[in-house]
C-alpha cells in the first residue's frame, strides 16, 4: 500500500510538472509574438477575457494563498530581479508557488520512504525548498558568465563603429544584429525600452541592473559620462576593453592554479552529506536517534554550522579579487 501511494504521489508530480513546464512554454511563446507585433507595428488588441479565464488555474490559486504572507512579498521582489538577471520568462509569483510545491511533494516523498516519519520528510522538504532557489543562482551566474566573455568583443565593434562614425544609439543596433546570445538578446531589450520612451541613460543604467556585472559597469559608466561630458568616447572604451582582456587572462590563471582548492572545497561539503545519506540508507534505525534525540539534533545543528564556517574559509583562501 505504501508503495502504491508513494507511485501515485510520483505520478501526479510528473503529470503536475509536465503540465507547468508546457504552460510556461506557451507562455514564452505568447510574449515572443506580442514583441514581433509591437516591432512591427501590427498590434492589436486582445481579447480581455484572457485575464478572467487565467484567475482560477491552480498556479494563481496558490499564489493567493501565499501572498498574504509578508516574508513571501518580500521575497518575490528580489525574485523578478534574479529571474530578469536569468532571463527566465517566468513571474515570481509562479517561481515562488513552484519552491512550494517542490517543498510539499519531498515532505511527501520523505515522509513515505522514511515509513511515517514526520521529523525526517520535514528535512527532505528543507531540502527540495532549496533547490529551485539553487537552480536560479546558478542560471544567473551562468548566464552572467557568458555575458561577461563577450565584453571584450562588444567593446571592439562598439570602437570601432564609433571610428566610423556611427553614433552611439547605431552602434548599439548593429551589436544587437552582429552579436551572439545572450549579450545580443539584453541590447535589443535596451533598445526597446529606448524605442517605447525610456531615455537613453535609464536604459543604460537598466542594462547594467540586469547584468550586475564589474566589467559592465566599467562600460556604461564610461558611456554615461561621455554622454554628459563629452570625450572620445572610441578611445576609451579601447582602455577599458584592455583593462577587462588582462583581467580575464589574470582570472583564469588564479582559476588554474586556485582548482586544488576549489575540489577540496566541493568535497569538504559533500562527503559528510554523501556518508550520511549511505548510512542513513542502509541502517535506517542506527540514524534515527541523530533526528530524535536532543544530543544527535544538537549535533546536527553543530555540524551544518561547522560545515558553513569551513565553506566561508575556503572561499576566502580561492576567491582572489583582481
Amino acid at each position: 500500500m505504501k508503495w502504491l501511494i508513494l507511485l501515485l504521489a510520483f505520478v501526479f508530480g510528473f503529470i503536475w510538472m509536465l503540465w507547468f513546464t508546457r504552460s510556461m512554454e506557451m507562455r514564452r511563446m505568447r510574449i515572443r509574438k506580442r514583441i514581433q507585433e509591437i516591432e512591427a507595428k501590427e498590434w492589436q488588441e486582445e481579447d480581455k477575457t484572457y485575464n478572467q479565464k487565467n484567475k482560477k488555474t491552480l498556479v494563481n490559486f496558490i499564489w493567493r494563498m501565499l501572498s498574504k504572507i509578508p516574508a513571501i512579498r518580500r521575497m518575490e521582489e528580489k525574485l523578478q530581479m534574479e529571474l530578469k538577471k536569468a532571463n527566465i520568462l517566468m513571474k515570481s509569483s509562479e517561481f515562488i508557488v513552484l519552491i512550494f510545491l517542490s517543498a510539499f511533494f519531498g515532505s511527501i516523498f520523505g515522509y513515505l520512504i522514511a515509513e511515517g516519519s514526520i521529523e525526517r520528510g520535514v528535512w527532505l522538504g528543507a531540502i527540495t525548498w532549496i533547490i529551485p532557489l539553487a537552480w536560479l543562482k546558478s542560471q544567473v551566474n551562468k548566464r552572467k558568465t557568458k555575458l561577461e566573455k563577450q565584453l571584450p568583443e562588444m567593446i571592439n565593434m562598439t570602437a570601432n563603429s564609433l571610428k566610423a562614425g556611427y553614433s552611439l544609439i547605431q552602434s548599439l543596433e548593429l551589436l544587437s544584429r552582429e552579436m551572439a546570445s545572450p549579450l545580443s538578446d539584453e541590447i535589443q531589450r535596451m533598445l526597446q525600452e529606448m524605442r517605447f520612451g525610456a531615455s537613453t541613460e535609464q536604459a543604460l543604467i537598466n542594462f547594467n541592473e540586469r547584468i550586475d556585472s564589474k566589467d559592465l559597469d566599467l562600460i556604461i559608466t564610461a558611456m554615461l559620462i561621455q554622454r554628459q561630458v563629452g570625450g572620445n568616447l572610441a578611445e576609451i572604451l579601447q582602455t577599458i576593453g584592455s583593462t577587462i582582456r588582462e583581467r580575464i587572462r589574470i582570472q583564469g590563471e588564479i582559476k588554474s592554479l586556485t582548482a586544488q582548492g576549489r575540489m577540496s572545497m566541493w568535497i569538504f561539503m559533500l562527503l559528510p552529506i554523501g556518508l550520511g545519506l549511505f548510512l542513513f540508507m542502509s541502517n535506517p534505525n542506527y540514524m534515527n536517534t541523530l533526528f530524535t534525540s536532543p544530543i544527535g539534533i544538537g549535533m546536527l545543528v553543530m555540524a551544518v554550522i561547522g560545515q558553513f564556517i569551513g565553506y566561508i574559509l575556503i572561499k576566502k583562501i580561492i576567491n582572489i579579487e583582481v
